[in-house]
């Protein structure tokens, strides 16, 4: 069984889906992930979720959420400070494929969003923890319930290795966030994560899912909400995987906890278990031995 050590470098998570990141030193983890993690999303007048795709100004929107309080800020905009609601009327809300109940948190959200956004949205909370069925392109990859609405499990894990690879092919760098990352490690070979199957952080196991793969809301700069052609032109080139479900340009995996515990920024991660070959995430593909991406010699 091979034995990789490296720690964590970063934690964070988001609590309006598709808005800006928060940095933690410490994260509860359930088994929705990162406790208060997509905790929130903003919906259309049509009851549908918004994203980054479609607003790319979601990126400047920057909250923060301690116990019950959310404060929110974002460029010349007075900050937003409200209780989150977990009591009230229930609404049914659509994300892309699935449906799920959400409380509304307010009239003064709703116009603090719609102004900055310029389009009519709600801010609405997922507080209670719900089963949903796995979105069909997914279910042979992971085929059990999900909670809350991540694309494909809980913990989104990459590594500074993989990023400092891949700025080293393009001329301007990027930062870490254009992935949507929770987990960052440092001290690992770079893509040596693709190769991880299970790991353990202190008392807490995960376990590998799916190789994460990445659409054009990368292509978004985080910090000013502008469009540009990284990092999907550079990845394409040298990290395009046969047998993917979304066009198979990967960077980050997808790993969910086996069970709840806790983590902290400089953890020591432990490697348990590795992949003998290569599993692509279409796993009824047939993959051509020459296509299958080499393993580390020195896993």
């Amino acid at each position: 069984m091979a034995q990789t050590r490296v720690r964590i470098s970063s934690l964070a998570q988001y609590p309006i889906k598709s808005c800006g990141g928060m940095e933690l030193e410490r994260a509860e983890i359930d088994e929705s992930g990162l406790r208060g993690d997509r905790l929130l999303f903003l919906i259309d007048e049509n009851g549908d979720a918004l994203g980054q795709d479609e607003l790319p100004r979601m990126a400047l929107i920057k909250p923060s959420i301690i116990g019950a309080d959310l404060v929110v800020s974002a460029p010349d905009a007075d900050s937003l400070e409200l209780v989150v609601v977990d009591q009230g009327e229930s609404r049914h809300t659509q994300h892309w494929e699935d449906e799920a109940p959400a409380i509304d948190q307010g009239d003064e959200a709703a116009r603090w969003f719609s102004e900055f956004l310029d389009t009519p949205c709600r801010l609405m909370a997922s507080t209670e923890v719900h089963k949903r069925p796995v979105p069909e392109k997914y279910r042979h990859i992971f085929p059990v319930e999900q909670s809350r609405f991540t694309a494909v499990a809980p913990i989104l894990l990459t590594s500074e290795a993989s990023l400092t690879d891949f700025n080293s092919r393009v001329k301007k760098p990027i930062r870490m966030n254009r992935f949507r990352q929770n987990l960052v490690v440092e001290g690992s070979a770079p893509f040596h994560e693709e190769w991880w199957a299970r790991l353990r952080i202190g008392d807490l196991e995960l376990e590998k899912v799916a190789s994460s793969e990445r659409c054009g809301v990368t292509q978004l700069n985080q910090e000013t909400a502008e469009r540009g052609i990284e990092p999907i032109r550079t990845l394409a080139k040298y990290r395009k995987q046969p047998g993917g479900v979304e066009g198979g340009i990967v960077f980050g995996v997808y790993f969910r906890p086996i069970g709840p515990g806790v983590l902290n920024l400089g953890d020591e991660v432990t490697v348990l278990e590795t992949q003998d070959r290569f599993v692509p995430n279409d796993r009824t593909a047939v993959v051509a031995e020459d296509d299958m991406p080499a393993r580390p010699s020195d896993l």
